[in-house]
């Protein structure tokens, strides 16, 4: 609030051990615009409750009293689905029109980790189908989704 005086009453959401209110100058403030317009289907990174880690998702309902529900990408040993605050939310745009033949990097299923691979097909709902460049023994093709994909970096030359 403005107390008149060209400072502001600020309440602090958790004081952690401080005061629960300040008096700040402007100069100390900063506007934050929390994005609350997301859709069932939004890829997004957020916080879970009880968490200080920002981990990747899916918007999986749009609740009444504007939280959301996400569905977490891997929940770990965590609840598979968790109630988030859009100020906790972050939008994420996923690249999705691969192409045929498309050199990229893909995460393998088995392991997590990503490795050199060709698109040699679009399965749908943001899914490719990958040839690995060396399957050590393991399959030959995996069907990955395109946030577990990208395009590898482009070398510079000195």
């Amino acid at each position: 609030a403005d107390n008149g005086d060209g400072t502001f009453a600020v309440r602090w959401d958790d004081p952690d051990g401080g005061p629960e209110t300040e008096r700040l100058e402007p100069s100390s403030l900063k506007k934050i615009i929390v994005f609350r317009n997301y859709t069932v289907g939004d890829d997004v990174r957020a916080l879970p409750p009880d968490d200080a880690m920002w981990y990747p998702g899916v918007v999986s309902k749009a609740n009444s009293d504007g939280t959301f529900e996400v569905r977490w990408d891997d929940p770990g040993d965590g609840a598979p689905v968790d109630t988030v605050d859009p100020e906790f939310m972050k939008k994420v745009t996923v690249f999705k029109d691969y192409k045929l033949d498309d050199a990229v990097e893909a995460v393998f299923p088995d392991d997590g980790i990503m490795y050199p691979a060709a698109v040699v097909a679009e399965v749908g709902g943001g899914v490719f189908r990958v040839r690995w460049d060396d399957p050590d023994g393991g399959p030959e093709e995996s069907e990955v989704p395109a946030k577990a994909m990208r395009y590898p970096p482009i070398p510079i030359d000195r």
